[in-house]
């Protein structure tokens, strides 16, 4: 009798509404907390995408013949991992120190241009101008702190920094070792689960896997490409300007606009004739990206409106920050391969019932 009288609706309501009150109340307890969990998968969650990454060159080297040796696993991981070591180390300990005369030319060069622009047009750029010198400065007495430090007190400063790269490298190697066998659970769980987000996962680890070779492909060819051509015009920062060329395809569209702008602006307090070199070069080199290097390379599997790409980053930067922006077009990729494969799946279910 009690029960057909209470009103279980407006009971339902009145607890979602104590317990909104309560998250709200308590929201920086939660944030903390969220905080805390993030700080503790995120070295694993970086291990499990470079293992992701590294994983197809594990495949590749297994079971390769060398004379009559035979490739196998462990000695497949092994070769991955000391290539990804070796390259890292060629770019710290060449590119690096090769790289920081250039970062100083460049401030250089931008600070010498807005002095120009504000004497020429009496454009008043001494906030502008006064946060560059700053900035530079703070990079260079940060760096020269370090060096005239030491070691000893370099490491005490960077232990924590230390420890999770150690974190990520071995986490890593584990990864890779057990990658089969993971594989194999999420398959059996996700499939039991449902096998709808089987196939889609499939799917989206065949467009990730496509997207992440061309990726480093377009960087490997950016880098010699722009290098090259800024070489041969005689760019005071070619160097630098193709190891950017190479690192800002992670930020599509803004971040070669960007690249392309540091070279324009050094080239222009170099000289007039350099400035209008860069310019014929910048633009060549970006038609024939946008029109036969990425195309060739990535192929039409991630190909998405320029417009889909711009929001992504836009929305990645405004939530996140910089991770956002380099993860913004994994993410629609994600995204956009999901809302294909329902919708494909859709349209069969109403053809379905159409024909019944």
């Amino acid at each position: 009798m009690i029960s057909n009288k209470l009103d279980y609706k407006l009971i339902n309501i009145a607890l979602i509404g104590i317990i909104v009150l309560i998250l709200h109340q308590t929201i920086g307890l939660w944030i903390g907390v969220i905080n805390t969990i993030i700080k503790i998968l995120l070295p694993f969650m970086i291990s499990f995408a470079i293992a992701y990454a590294l994983y197809p060159g594990v495949i590749f080297f297994t079971g390769k013949k060398v004379g009559k040796f035979i490739i196998n696993k462990n000695l497949a991981i092994l070769i991955v991992v000391l290539t990804s070591i070796f390259v890292i180390m060629l770019i710290f300990g060449l590119a690096i120190p090769l790289l920081f005369g250039q970062i100083t030319s460049l401030f250089d060069g931008i600070i010498k241009f807005v002095d120009e622009i504000e004497n020429t047009y009496n454009f008043d750029f001494v906030i502008l101008e006064t946060t560059l010198k700053d900035t530079f400065g703070n990079i260079v007495s940060t760096l020269s702190q370090h060096i005239s430090d030491g070691a000893v007190s370099f490491v005490n400063t960077s232990i924590s920094f230390l420890g999770n790269v150690l974190i990520v490298f071995a986490s890593s190697i584990y990864f890779l070792i057990d990658f089969d066998k993971i594989k194999e659970v999420l398959k059996k769980i996700i499939y039991h689960r449902s096998e709808k987000l089987y196939n889609y996962l499939s799917i989206l680890d065949k467009d990730l896997r496509s997207y992440i070779n061309g990726l480093l492909k377009v960087m490997v060819i950016s880098y010699f490409e722009y290098t090259i051509a800024y070489l041969i015009i005689g760019h005071p920062n070619a160097l630098l300007l193709g190891f950017l060329a190479a690192f800002v395809n992670l930020i599509p569209y803004f971040g070669g606009l960007a690249n392309n702008a540091l070279a324009l602006i050094t080239a222009f307090v170099f000289s007039p004739f350099m400035f209008l070199k860069t310019l014929i070069v910048s633009a060549v080199l970006s038609i024939i990206d946008g029109f036969v290097i990425n195309p060739m390379v990535y192929g039409k599997t991630n190909s998405i409106h320029p417009l889909i790409i711009i929001f992504a980053v836009f929305a990645g930067g405004l939530l996140i920050g910089t991770i956002g922006v380099i993860i913004s077009l994994p993410v629609a990729i994600a995204i956009i391969g999901a809302y294909k494969f329902y919708e494909r799946e859709l349209k069969e279910r109403l053809s379905k019932k159409e024909r019944a």
